[in-house]
């Protein structure tokens, strides 16, 4: 059913759904156009650094090693990387590199990003895990403090003490270098020859002389100050200066780290990526749009019908669903009738079919019928109004069209005639002496626009147009037209209109228009539900189409109930001759025949035609009773009087010639007893009334004393009421005439202190609390007075009968709250609900059939005698 509406939905607002659906297919190409233009290259370079294995070193080390600098450099550039999430610092799993990866407009952008990545993890000392910048300070700071220590430890002499021992040194040196000279010219001298030798000694004698000069000048100066250290300031000395040492190693580990060089790995060269997408494509993103700017409009309206709960299908009604049909355009000219005048398309036959099942349920004669709506525009209802109208006339009824909206200014053509119109009518003065002479005249006034169809126009609208139709000269007129056509159409206002809903009333009779989707589900129902409680019969709905085109068919529940006219078609002048126009139960189950009235009795026992002829009917009727055989007449009153009470329990308002009365008493209490209780008559007695109101009463009452002298005669009793003949004999006959799927249900307790009958389908929780409430309870305490009555008055074996009584009437109320889901505590007396681990309660599924639901009944002895056998017992076990 969902999916139902969800195409009914759709096909109904498919312009949202298209508009909605062009929305998303615009804004898609716009802003995918948008997106391009403003899109932004996007270069990715990416800096890393390849680690290589030392001399000795593990594989599982270098992996260490890359995963503890991976954490020291996220670490270090903690702060870029949160600034920018396009930035990352990641380990390579192909290559096993540390990349610093940065994404920019441009490759000088990324690359002063990466930069400043990788620079960020330069800039901290793995081994002290801080800054770079820091820990050079650091080092500077503490080499400053060792060469203090170191100038503490060295001797410190003045000028002129530094001046003496520079001399002594130099004089060291002179005379050291003096005796090597020395040395080489003794050597020289020995290896010289005669000749040579006299030079040599002449250059050592001088090289002597020198020695001399400097040796007594060294003799001559002062002693030279100490500058020896002591062992222990030697060690110390020799400490600061191998730390001294270290830390400039150190420190040049740590500047060649903030320039970028390290001895952990090698940094390769900058790698650029252009990571710039692809420009979008509009007719793409535009398709995407479309399709979901469709799906959008749908789960709106989908949101919105389940929010609001439009009427769509014919199941969201409470009513009749009588057809679909398509709208019409609408005509200008003085009489112009769609219907006829205009060849092909698919609103001719849905109007046929809608009037088929309007005149199967209307009398044959004097019929009038209101077409009203709720939220559809007026001359929709006014064109379908006429083109019904019309399609009857054309079938041969005599029928007057008559516009009683007074609210809207209508301009179809079949409207603008001349002749009386309503509203003259309404403006009649009902005192007068010739008012009725005057409303006749009204009628014979009407104008024919074509063969067996009047017009009466609505007129210059009232000051009060409900109270206008509610006066004296509305119905009157009504009166007067059905005396000279067959049927009197009226087309009425909305629904909800004061004025609408008396010329309603005043019709009995109405049909509703809808367009789908435009009404609410409560709202409609709730109106529906009020005018038939002013005893209005509406007959169904039809929904009227936005456009020309085909409908759906009929459903077949709905041509079911279209009945062929009777064969025999009584006198007019008389009012017993107003055949029932419904189906009866076996009609619509397709088995037996449509219910009898008192024609078809007369039918069955004499001759219809003398009984047409003759002027009382009711003594006709009585003659051939009389004259018919004892068989014969037997079976003639018991099919009639099965028939009759058949097609009284499943009546609805303005089916059939049964009083409205009747139809309350079975609508809203749900049932009928055997035996009078109260306010609430018994069948036979509603029978009666209803025969008393064909004919005059003191035939009436032969004719019932004669049907329970031939009940008597057949059953082998001296007398028989018809009630009493009903309770015995109605359910078993009713089985026979229904193929054993009975749409009326008799409800017996034990020894049938209470009797009922029930129509099934309206047979439901708030009908069982009326059984309850209404006869169980009301007997019980009568019984209950005459047990007191009979206990004063010392009638034992009396007061026993009643006694048992009582109790067969408990045990009857007993199983209607099993029904309900209720249980009585036996200590207490008092009822109680159910736990969930109990029985059922009863809650019938009409489309699992009569008999499934029949069965819980028969499981709780509510029923005269079985219905159903053991095995559909069991199949039956779980309905309810």
């Amino acid at each position: 059913m969902e999916l139902k509406r969800l195409l009914r939905v759709f096909r109904d607002r498919w312009f949202i759904v298209l508009g909605v659906g062009l929305l998303g297919l615009f804004a898609g190409w716009y802003f995918t156009d948008l997106a391009n233009d403003k899109r932004e290259e996007q270069i990715q370079a990416t800096i890393a650094i390849r680690f290589e294995a030392q001399e000795g070193q593990t594989a599982e080390a270098l992996e260490a090693q890359r995963d503890a600098t991976l954490e020291r450099a996220t670490l270090a550039a903690g702060e870029l990387l949160l600034a920018d999430p396009t930035s990352k610092i990641e380990i390579d799993p192909i290559t096993g590199r540390l990349a610093f990866r940065a994404i920019g407009n441009t490759n000088d952008e990324a690359n002063e990003k990466a930069r400043a990545l990788l620079q960020a993890y330069f800039a901290v000392d793995p081994s002290a895990g801080g800054s770079v910048e820091d820990r050079l300070e650091e080092i500077l700071q503490q080499a400053d403090q060792l060469e203090a220590r170191i100038a503490e430890l060295l001797i410190t002499l003045t000028p002129e003490e530094q001046a003496l021992v520079n001399r002594h040194a130099f004089l060291d040196q002179q005379i050291i270098a003096t005796n090597e000279a020395l040395i080489q010219l003794y050597v020289e001298e020995a290896a010289a020859s005669a000749v040579e030798a006299p030079e040599v000694v002449a250059r050592r004698q001088g090289i002597q002389d020198a020695l001399a000069s400097l040796q007594a000048e060294k003799a001559s100066l002062p002693p030279a100050p100490s500058t020896v250290l002591s062992v222990a300031d030697q060690f110390r000395l020799t400490s600061l200066e191998n730390g001294r040492a270290l830390l400039a190693t150190q420190f040049e580990q740590l500047n060649l780290r903030a320039l970028g060089i390290i001895d952990t790995g090698t940094v390769d060269p900058v790698v650029f990526l252009d990571l710039t997408g692809e420009p979008a494509n509009p007719l793409i993103n535009g398709l995407i749009g479309l399709v979901g700017g469709i799906a959008l409009a749908l789960f709106g309206l989908v949101f919105i019908t389940r929010a609001t709960k439009p009427v769509w299908l014919p199941e969201d009604l409470e009513i009749a669903f009588l057809g679909e049909v398509p709208a019409r355009r609408l005509g200008t000219g003085v009489g112009e009738a769609w219907y006829d005048t205009t060849e092909g398309g698919a609103r001719k036959p849905a109007i046929q079919a809608l009037r088929s099942v309007v005149e199967a349920q209307l009398p044959s004669t004097g019929a009038t019928l209101a077409v009203t709506g709720h939220n559809v525009a007026a001359q929709g209802v006014h064109a379908l109004t006429t083109d019904l109208a019309v399609s009857m006339a054309s079938a041969g009824s005599s029928v007057l069209l008559v516009d009683a909206d007074f609210a809207s200014d209508s301009a179809m053509g079949e409207y603008k005639v001349g002749g009386s119109s309503l509203s003259g009518v309404l403006a009649l003065n009902s005192e007068s002496l010739g008012f009725e002479r005057a409303v006749a005249s009204a009628v014979a006034n009407s104008l024919f626009v074509r063969p067996d169809l009047a017009v009466v126009p609505s007129g210059p609208p009232p000051a009060s147009p409900g109270d206008a139709i509610a006066g004296r000269q509305f119905r009157a007129f009504i009166e007067e037209a059905t005396k000279h056509f067959d049927v009197v159409v009226v087309a009425v206002g909305d629904i909800s209109t004061p004025a609408a809903q008396v010329a309603m009333q005043r019709l009995r009779r109405s049909v509703l228009v809808l367009t789908p989707g435009r009404s609410t589900m409560p709202r409609v129902n709730g109106l529906v539900f009020d005018v038939v409680q002013r005893q209005v019969s509406i007959m169904g709905a039809v929904f009227l189409q936005r456009s020309e085109r085909a409908v759906w068919g009929l459903p077949e529940r709905h041509v079911e109930q279209v009945v062929p006219e009777p064969t025999h078609v009584a006198p007019v002048a008389s009012p017993m001759s107003r055949l029932s126009h419904y189906p009866s139960p076996s009609a619509r189950g397709g088995v037996g025949r449509p219910g009898d009235s008192l024609q078809n009795l007369v039918d069955r026992v004499g001759s219809l035609q003398e009984a047409a002829e003759a002027s009382d009917f009711g003594r006709d009727l009585l003659t051939a009773l009389d004259g018919a055989s004892p068989e014969v007449a037997f079976e003639a009153v018991a099919e009639y009087l099965v028939s009759r009470v058949d097609d009284m329990m499943t009546a609805s308002y303005g089916q059939g010639d049964f009083s409205d009365d009747v139809i309350d008493e079975v609508s809203l209490n749900g049932f009928l007893p055997f035996r009078s209780l109260t306010e609430h008559p018994s069948v036979g007695r509603w029978l009666m009334d209803e025969l008393h109101s064909e004919v005059a009463p003191h035939t009436a009452d032969a004719i019932v004393a004669e049907m329970e002298e031939i009940l008597a005669a057949g059953t082998g009793r001296d007398s028989v009421t018809v009630d009493e003949w009903l309770a015995n004999e109605f359910f078993l006959r009713h089985l026979k005439r229904t193929g054993g799927d009975p749409s009326v249900w008799h409800l017996t307790s034990e020894e049938g202190a209470v009797q009922v009958l029930v129509p099934a389908h309206r047979f439901d929780r708030q009908k069982i609390e009326n059984l309850m409430t209404q006869v169980t309870s009301r007997v019980i305490d009568e019984l209950e007075r005459n047990l007191k009555s009979a206990n004063s008055k010392g009638e034992i074996e009396q007061a026993a009968l009643i006694e048992g009584r009582i109790r067969e009437v408990r045990r009857m109320e007993t199983a209607f709250g099993l029904l309900l889901g209720i249980t009585v505590d036996e200590t207490t007396k008092a009822p109680r609900k159910r736990n969930k681990n109990e029985a059922w309660e009863w809650n019938p599924d009409w489309s699992a059939g009569l008999r499934a639901n029949l069965a819980p009944l028969q499981r709780l002895g509510l029923l005269p005698f079985p219905v159903l056998n053991e095995e559909e017992m069991n199949s039956f076990l779980a309905t309810g």
